[in-house]
This record gives structure tokens, C-alpha cells and sequence, in this order.
């Protein structure tokens, strides 16, 4: 078969297969018998393609409507069954893209199965399969399970833990090493929430994810919060005794979080800090991390203390939410279909959230 090699498996590729069996078909109608046998072939291989479509394909969508549009009818080739078979390739997809964001914080795997969905939404256009409702669920759905993930590792967050490796690398970084939840600072988890409210105030937004947009907003604020009683906790380090009576006393930023106290005595994050501050390009304190000024010429933010600020700002939120690097992609998305299914029709469309 054209389809194995010589060990059997089945070609990863089914793009570079398809353009192989087309030249095949062609040469057939031209030297062997004109058309007569294209449509049991073609049949054939429209069935083999259905039945070893796996997730990683990059073209389901495209498979499943060159099938439906076919005129020849295959086994499995009823409207059902193909967006049965969508609907089972999605969620394998979108399982690997969460899977992924939790290990890795790369917020551009869900890239993938919001492209699948969009694409399906197309072919529902012209099908009329179901109703365009069920993509929105499945991208409201997606953005759900990032907002989960997002909370679920600020939660297991340890601004201690997080200060001694960087103090003890001098608040520097390598410039391959790419961001990961153990990385992130206070205020990186406050761009990350600030990201996905980008798109809070919209009025569709708002009339659904009310009760999720004001639990991001806390989560915001607390994270600031949380940065600037560390740095005042640092700064009186600095004090003597008699000043640093008159500051606030800072034992557990958990608690500043409202995420929570630790209650074992033997944990070493619940041991106050004592460790000095040491930059490696001068930063007096992790408060004037932030200072610096904005180009007149490029409109960027040029930090005075560049190392260090790098360290403690690693999310660079891209310019535009249609990039899917940016953590607030998959709300632009939701934001943008839910307009586009609920502005024609003024209809109140029905949804469930399943954060707890």
C-alpha cells in the first residue's frame, strides 16, 4: 500500500501521502484506464484517511469536509459520524495544549485546537451540523481551563523561594531560558491577570464571566500587593530597630495572597528573610528595579537596572492580542465569537462556567 512503508506504520505525513496518491490517480486516468477505476480508489483512500486521522494531523477539519463533500459514500462518512470524529480528535488536542500550559506555562499550545475550532466553525457555516454555539462553549471551555491553571500554580507559589534564586544568582538570567511558573515574579502574575482582562469589560464578556472577572481582578491586586510588601520587607532590613517598629510586619505573603498561611513550623518559606539584596548591575534594592524611562523614538520602556528588571517583569505581553503568545489570546478569541453569535441575534445564549 502506498500509505506504509516497509515496517508498516502508518505515513505521519498525510498531506505528502495525498500528493502522491493524486499524481498516482492522474497516471492511472492518462496510461492504464482512463477513469473507470478512480472512484472505488478514490473511495478507498477517502476511507483509509477517515479512519487514521489522528489529532497531530494539521488538517481535520479539511479532511472531514473533502469526505462530507465526496460523491462517493464511505463507511462512516455520514454527517454524525464525522463530527463525532471531530469532536473526539478535538478533545485529544486540547488535552495535549492544557497538558502542555501546565508543564511548560507556554500559553501559545492552545494555538492549535483554537484553530481546529475556528476551522469547524467555518465547515458548521456550511453544513449547518449544530449550531455555532457548541464552539463557543468549547472555546469558552479552553479559557476556563487556563484561568484554572493559572490559579491552581499561583496558588503553589512561593515569593520566598522565588527571591533566594534569584538573589542567589545575582538577579540574573539567561538570555535563552524562557519563562516558566517557578520564574514568574509578583508582578508577572499580575500581567498574566491583567492579560486576560484585557477583554473583562467588554459587554458580552461581562454579562457571562462577571463572577470570573472580578475573581482576576483580586488576584491582580494582591499580586502587587505581594511585590511591594516584599520590597518594603527588604527596605527595612535596612533599618534600625526603632524604624523598622514603625513598618509593618510582613511573616507570611501567602496570607497577602489570600491564598492561604503556612502552618508548619518546619517550612522553611514561613522563616522570615534575612538575605541582602545583591545585583549584578547595581540595582540598589528590588524596588528601583522598576526604575527607567519610556523612548520618545520607539515608544519602549528602557529600565534603568535592565538585568535585574528582566528578572522580576519576564512576561512582555506582546502588542497585540491576536498573537497567540499573549496570555489574553484565548479570552480575545472567546470575546470575539461570543460578539459575532450573540450581536446579530440579541439572544441570550446559554453557557456554564466550570471554574469552582
Amino acid at each position: 500500500s502506498m500509505f506504509h512503508d516497509h515496517d508498516g506504520p502508518f505515513m505521519a505525513d498525510m498531506d505528502v501521502a495525498d500528493q502522491y496518491f493524486q499524481q498516482l490517480c492522474a497516471w492511472i486516468k492518462e496510461t492504464v484506464c482512463e477513469d473507470k477505476a478512480l472512484p472505488g480508489l478514490l473511495q478507498r483512500q477517502q476511507a483509509y484517511i477517515l479512519k487514521h486521522l489522528t489529532s497531530e494531523n494539521a488538517s481535520i477539519v479539511q479532511r472531514i469536509r473533502q469526505i462530507h463533500f465526496s460523491p462517493w459514500t464511505i463507511e462512516g462518512g455520514d454527517s454524525a459520524s464525522l463530527v463525532a470524529k471531530f469532536w473526539a480528535l478535538y478533545h485529544a488536542c486540547e488535552d495535549n495544549a492544557i497538558a502542555e500550559f501546565n508543564s511548560t506555562a507556554n500559553v501559545k499550545a492552545f494555538e492549535v485546537p483554537l484553530a481546529r475550532l475556528m476551522e469547524y466553525k467555518s465547515l458548521l457555516e456550511e453544513t449547518k451540523w449544530e449550531s455555532i454555539i457548541v464552539v463557543l462553549s468549547a472555546v469558552r471551555s479552553l479559557l476556563e481551563s487556563q484561568i484554572k491553571i493559572i490559579i491552581q500554580k499561583h496558588q503553589q507559589f512561593s515569593w520566598r523561594n522565588w527571591y533566594r534564586k534569584q538573589n542567589k544568582q545575582s538577579w540574573t538570567r539567561k538570555d535563552d531560558e524562557a519563562p516558566s511558573w517557578t520564574l514568574f515574579s509578583p508582578i508577572d502574575w499580575a500581567n498574566i491577570y491583567s492579560s486576560i482582562l484585557l477583554v473583562a469589560n467588554d459587554r458580552y464578556v461581562c454579562t457571562r464571566m462577571g463572577k470570573e472577572k472580578i475573581m482576576l481582578e483580586n488576584l491582580f491586586q494582591k499580586s502587587l500587593e505581594c511585590f511591594f510588601s516584599i520590597t518594603q520587607h527588604f527596605n527595612s532590613l535596612d533599618k534600625t530597630d526603632e524604624q523598622e517598629k514603625k513598618l509593618p510586619r510582613i511573616t507570611s505573603f501567602r496570607k497577602t495572597l489570600g491564598l492561604g498561611s503556612n502552618k508548619n513550623p518546619r517550612d522553611e518559606s514561613a522563616e522570615p528573610a534575612t538575605v541582602p539584596f545583591h545585583s549584578a548591575d547595581g540595582c540598589p534594592c528590588l524596588e528601583r528595579c522598576l526604575d527607567g524611562y519610556y523612548s520618545l523614538r520607539t515608544g519602549e520602556f528602557v529600565p534603568r537596572y535592565p538585568t535585574t528588571y528582566t528578572c522580576v517583569i519576564s512576561i512582555q505581553p506582546p502588542s497585540h492580542l491576536k498573537d497567540p503568545t499573549h496570555f489574553g489570546h484565548v479570552a480575545s478569541v472567546y470575546r470575539n465569537l461570543l460578539a459575532s453569535v450573540a450581536a446579530p441575534s440579541r439572544r441570550c445564549i446559554p453557557e456554564r462556567s466550570y471554574i469552582d
